[in-house]
C-alpha cells in the first residue's frame, strides 16, 4: 500500500511541473513576437548582398531576430509588417507577410526584392565599386553612418565591387577610423553615389556606381633614422596602415585623421595629423623629432608636404667587444632595427624610446633605453645591473665592453685549460 501511495504521489508531481512548464511556455510566446521554426513558412536568401549580418524586425520594431549572412534563413513570420535591415538595424526595407504568410511589399523595391506573393524573399543592393588604388592604407572597411555596425572588412586591392542596399555609409581607413560618410541612392537604371562637396578632395564619381576614394598626398622622410623598418599605426596604435622597408623617402596616401609613425614597427610611435586640407601637422612637443616641408607644385600650384622625421643621435662605441657584428632591437628581441658590422664606433640615430643591443646577432641582448638630450643628442640609460659591460650612464655615448676578459689559448692541447694571456675574447653575458 505504501509502495502505490508513493508510485501516485511521484505522477502527481511529474504532471503538476508539465502543465507548470506548458502554462510557462505559453506566457513567453506573444503573438507579434517574430519566432524561428523547424518547419519554416518563409526563407529569406540575403547571399547577393556585402553586408556580414542582417536582421528581420516587426514594424513598428519591438522584437528582431539577427543572421550572418552565410545561406539560406527559414523563418515562421505571422501576418504583419516588418523590415529587412542590413547590418542590423541600417538601411532598413519594409515588407510585409500577409494572411497565407506570403511576402508582400510596395512595387517600388522589386530593384532589391524579389519573391511577391511567395514564401521565399531574395534580398539584393546595387553594386557599387570602390576604387581605392589612390590611398596607401592597408585595410578597409564599411560600416552603418552610427559607426556600431561592419558590412565588410577587407584588405585594400586597389578596386573592389561590393553590393549595398539603399542608405548612408561609412568610408573607413584603416577599421574603424577616420571615417567618411557616403549615400548608395536609387534610380530607376540602378544604384549611385552620393556625398557631401566637402569631401570632393578625397572622394570622386558622384551620380555613378564608382566610389574612388583618392587620399592626401604626404612624402616621409627617413633617411636620417637608423631603423631599417617602419610602420603608420592608428591614432589609438592598434590599427595598422601600411608598413616599409625604409628606403629614405615613401610617398603615401592617406585620410584625413591622426595617424602614429612607428620605428622600429609598432613601437616607439610618434603622432601626427593629416588635416582635412591635407595639411600635415604635429604637437610642438615633437618638434625635436619632425618637421614639416610645404613645397608649392610648379605644374599645378597644389602644395606637397613633406614629413621629415629625425630621431635623436647617440655613439655606440664597440672597440673593446670582439664580436665582428652587433644588432639592436625593439622592446621585444624579435622585432628587428638593424645591425652592423664592428668598426670600432657607429653613430645612430634612433626614435626615443627602449632598444636592446645584441651581440653576436640577435644573442646576448640587453635592454637600453634611448631619451632626448640637448639638441639633436640622445641620451643614453639602462639598469645599473649592465654597468660591467656597459657604460656611458645618462651621456650621448655607449660603450659596450666586459670587465672580465677570457683569454684563450687556441694552442693548447686537448684536455688543458686553455687559458694564456695570447687572445683575448670580449662579450655579452647571456
Amino acid at each position: 500500500m505504501k509502495n502505490y501511495s508513493f508510485k501516485l504521489f511521484m505522477y502527481l508531481i511529474m504532471l503538476m511541473i508539465i502543465t507548470l512548464t506548458a502554462c510557462s511556455q505559453e506566457e513567453s510566446v506573444r503573438p507579434d513576437e517574430i519566432e524561428l521554426s523547424t518547419q519554416s513558412l518563409q526563407t529569406i536568401d540575403a547571399r547577393g548582398l556585402t553586408a556580414a549580418v542582417f536582421n528581420v524586425k516587426n514594424d513598428p520594431t519591438t522584437y528582431g531576430l539577427n543572421f550572418s549572412n552565410d545561406g539560406i534563413k527559414g523563418l515562421d513570420l505571422s501576418e504583419g509588417n516588418y523590415l529587412f535591415c542590413a547590418p542590423y538595424n541600417s538601411n532598413c526595407l519594409s515588407f510585409s507577410i500577409d494572411e497565407n504568410g506570403l511576402f508582400q511589399y510596395d512595387s517600388s523595391l522589386d530593384v532589391n526584392f524579389d519573391g511577391a506573393g511567395t514564401s521565399s524573399l531574395i534580398v539584393n543592393g546595387f553594386d557599387i565599386d570602390m576604387v581605392t588604388s589612390n590611398l596607401s592604407t592597408r585595410f578597409i572597411n564599411i560600416k552603418n553612418t552610427l559607426g556600431n555596425g561592419v558590412v565588410i572588412n577587407y584588405e585594400n586591392p586597389g578596386s573592389k565591387t561590393i553590393n549595398l542596399l539603399p542608405g548612408g555609409y561609412l568610408f573607413c581607413a584603416p577599421y574603424n577610423r577616420n571615417c567618411l560618410n557616403f549615400t548608395v541612392n536609387a534610380n530607376s537604371t540602378g544604384g549611385y553615389v552620393s556625398f557631401d562637396s566637402s569631401l570632393d578632395e578625397i572622394f570622386s564619381g558622384a551620380g555613378t556606381n564608382t566610389l574612388t576614394v583618392t587620399g592626401f598626398k604626404v612624402t616621409l622622410q627617413t633617411s636620417v633614422l637608423s631603423s631599417k623598418k617602419y610602420n603608420i599605426l592608428n591614432d589609438t596604435l592598434n590599427g595598422l596602415v601600411i608598413g616599409f622597408n625604409n628606403n629614405g623617402t615613401q610617398l603615401v596616401k592617406i585620410l584625413p585623421g591622426t595617424y602614429n609613425f612607428c620605428a622600429p614597427y609598432n613601437v616607439n610611435c610618434l603622432p601626427f595629423t593629416m588635416g582635412t586640407g591635407g595639411e600635415v601637422s604635429y604637437a610642438p612637443a615633437y618638434e625635436p623629432y619632425f618637421d614639416v616641408l610645404a613645397i608649392t607644385n610648379s605644374q599645378n600650384s597644389d602644395i606637397d608636404y613633406e614629413l621629415i622625421v629625425t630621431g635623436v643621435n647617440f655613439t655606440v662605441d664597440t672597440t673593446n667587444l670582439s664580436h665582428s657584428r652587433f644588432n639592436f632591437t625593439g622592446p621585444t628581441t624579435n622585432n628587428w632595427v638593424g645591425g652592423y658590422n664592428n668598426n670600432g664606433t657607429e653613430v645612430i640615430n634612433f626614435l626615443p624610446g627602449d632598444y636592446h643591443f645584441c651581440a653576436p646577432y640577435h644573442t646576448n641582448c640587453q635592454l637600453i633605453t634611448v631619451a632626448q638630450g640637448p639638441g639633436t643628442d640622445g641620451i643614453i640609460s639602462y639598469d645599473s645591473a649592465l654597468e660591467p659591460y656597459f657604460t656611458g650612464q645618462g651621456t650621448s655615448t655607449l660603450t659596450v665592453s666586459d670587465s672580465s676578459t677570457v683569454y684563450l689559448d687556441i694552442s693548447a692541447p686537448a684536455g688543458g685549460n686553455g687559458l694564456t694571456p695570447e687572445t683575448a675574447f670580449n662579450a655579452l653575458p647571456d
